[in-house]
């Protein structure tokens, strides 16, 4: 059974190819100021259009990672070395912050475009505080469903994974709140700050981790 991340992933490709063959039909791409098209300046349709590309071979290779990650660990299905397992389980840690930071920051980059949201507002610093949140909570529930017996042991699993994982949230989504709605823009300082702390969290979050159940594995 394939995981809920590649079925995610596989869908996110398909939206993207499709919208890149929407920018090369119709020769022209979004930005913050309004449509810029080919036959105007083609130096930023291009450069626009190879950052899209970009961010969709980032995804492909994270995928492809990440399924190869998938099959060292069933050691039964592909039989490797104590250290490639160990790759390939810290892989699948960290691919999914990667692909929940990609995303994050393609929705928020278009909420930008849209002008929903003031001059300050940082696509950036919005995804570094979205990605850990997301991550976790697909570590949380999303892996959970492919191990758990039954619906009680889900429930089960995923509340233990919520107490462990519950300082990030309860630090990360306020804040994230707040930012969305307008606070912590006043100056540039506050958006590195937010980023710093979003990054501590998730430190903190695996040095505690370590902690807990490093000496007991």
């Amino acid at each position: 059974m394939q995981s809920l991340l590649t079925y995610l992933g596989t869908i996110i490709l398909y939206i993207l190819a499709c919208v890149l063959f929407y920018f090369l039909r119709t020769m022209r791409v979004p930005s913050r100021g309004g449509w810029i098209y080919r036959d105007d300046d083609p130096r930023m349709y291009w450069a626009l259009v190879s950052l899209f590309c970009v961010q969709i071979g980032v995804l492909v290779f994270g995928l492809i990672l990440y399924n190869w990650a998938k099959l060292k660990m069933a050691s039964s299905v592909w039989p490797s070395t104590a250290v490639e397992r160990d790759i390939a389980a810290a892989l699948r840690i960290f691919l999914p912050f990667v692909g929940a930071f990609l995303a994050s920051r393609l929705i928020y980059g278009w909420i930008s475009k849209t002008g929903r949201q003031s001059a300050d507002f940082s696509p950036t610093v919005a995804s570094v505080l979205t990605t850990p949140l997301l991550a976790f909570a697909y570590l949380t529930g999303a892996m959970r469903v492919f191990v758990a017996g039954d619906m009680r042991d889900l429930f089960i699993m995923i509340g233990k994974d919520l107490v462990l994982f519950g300082p990030v949230f309860l630090v990360l989504t306020p804040l994230l709140v707040i930012y969305l709605r307008g606070g912590f823009r006043e100056r540039r300082i506050s958006g590195i700050v937010l980023c710093a702390a979003a990054v501590g969290c998730v430190i903190l979050e695996f040095v505690g981790l370590y902690l807990i159940f490093g000496h007991t594995s």
